[in-house]
């Protein structure tokens, strides 16, 4: 995924059951490259019930 010049925030929606509790994370470059943002995803009241979560991209 190629961000762009200016791009600040990531937006996702996701849905997540039961407690949710987990925290993925949007690496650089590779899969083994440096952590840009991690987003604390918890429970959301089921895999039908969807929110937005923002996280802010460092400045590169």
């Amino acid at each position: 995924m190629r961000f762009g010049a200016g791009a600040d925030t990531l937006t996702v929606r996701l849905a997540a059951g039961g407690r949710g509790n987990c925290a993925p994370r949007l690496r650089l470059d590779s899969p083994d490259g440096p952590v840009a943002a991690t987003l604390p995803v918890r429970g959301t009241g089921g895999t039908d019930s969807w929110r937005k979560l923002s996280v802010r991209l460092p400045v590169r």
